[in-house]
């Protein structure tokens, strides 16, 4: 239709218009473990693969069920507790898991910043190409491909900013945990 992409996203329930620490943005993540894992993780209640939506604001329970499938998935052992719940989780190999994550990215934060702004401004020019009298119908509509193709650019690295801020925010909130709970160092 004559929707762009972020708003086809947007108007379906995709991509929700709320501020980014909203419940409602998350990174979709599909984890799959080795194969000699998988029993492991079906025993312990989760689907192999697991499709998971990490938000910004993710609850220490979420947090542990994540850790929960990274050390199940390495075929390590988990305590629950009674309501089959994870209790006690190293949250280690999960902020790992997240760092790794952030590293396969192609690129960094300013790098998509830059690319944002460039690619804003392409539209904006060729919108305002548009405009022109006398342009010539096959000019007119390469254009109009050409300012599509911009907006579903545009529409991927958003996403992919919205997911690196989640990201490493959670990362900074399990290693603020983690932190909080080693012991004091001996000043000798």
């Amino acid at each position: 239709g004559d929707m762009s992409v972020a708003e086809s996203l947007q108007h379906f329930g995709y991509v929700p218009d709320v501020a980014e620490e909203s419940p409602r943005n998350c990174v979709l993540m599909v984890l799959e473990p080795k194969k000699k894992f998988e029993k492991n993780l079906r025993d312990a209640g989760f689907q192999v693969p697991w499709r998971v939506c990490v938000p910004f604001a993710a609850r220490e329970q979420s947090l542990d069920l994540l850790a929960a499938y990274i050390e199940l998935s390495h075929g390590r052992h988990v305590d629950v507790d009674e309501h089959s719940l994870p209790q006690n989780v190293p949250r280690t190999s999960l902020s790992e898991f997240i760092r790794e994550r952030l590293d396969r990215y192609p690129t960094t934060m300013s790098e998509d910043e830059a690319a944002l702004e460039s690619m804003r401004q392409s539209v904006v020019d060729f919108a305002d190409a548009l405009e022109r009298e006398g342009l010539p119908l096959l000019e007119g509509a390469r254009i109009k491909l050409k300012i599509r193709e911009m907006r579903r650019s545009i529409s991927a690295v958003e996403l992919r900013v919205i997911e690196k801020k989640i990201l490493r925010h959670l990362l900074t909130r399990l290693d603020t945990s983690a932190s909080a709970f080693e012991e004091p160092k001996d000043e000798l």
